[in-house]
């Protein structure tokens, strides 16, 4: 599609310019580099002990009520509980959940979050799986922790 065709533009991850197909996973490809959290959990613990670094599980934040999460990190930051189970309701035409305020207002984000997202090739989806594996068992490693789906 168009779209994909400008993504790729944009945010090549291969060695070969303007393109996502055949080359190899580029590693230097700043589209990446947020995605390598071995990297920058390395960088913080060499200043803070693992005992003051809270690791949120992104997928159980998203997919699921954002409470659960929420919970654990007032318990780890040692604040009074302030959310519940219903501080969140799921938006079911966007497929997240939208925080509600205390007057009762759901506030979710605006109209371009939580759009579809755009599909991609078999083949640059399994380069790409290769390419994170090691990083994200790196990652886990430092964490001492294995989360569901560690192993795709």
């Amino acid at each position: 599609t168009e779209a994909q065709h400008q993504f790729s533009r944009k945010h090549s991850v291969s060695g070969e310019k303007n393109s996502t197909n055949g080359g190899q996973i580029d590693s230097n490809a700043k589209i990446l580099q947020p995605s390598l959290y071995a990297k920058y959990l390395k960088h913080w613990q060499k200043w803070f002990p693992s005992s003051s670094i809270h690791i949120v599980d992104g997928d159980a934040l998203v997919k699921n009520n954002p409470f659960f999460e929420m919970k654990k990190l007032e318990t780890f930051l040692s604040l009074s509980p302030h959310f519940k189970p219903t501080s969140f309701v799921k938006n079911e035409s966007k497929g997240f959940y939208c925080p509600v305020s205390l007057g009762g207002e759901v506030r979710c984000l605006g109209s371009t979050k939580g759009v579809k997202h755009l599909k991609f090739d078999d083949s640059l989806i399994a380069k790409l799986t290769n390419f994170f594996k090691p990083y994200n068992l790196q990652f886990f490693q430092l964490i001492a922790e294995t989360l569901v789906g560690v192993n795709r």
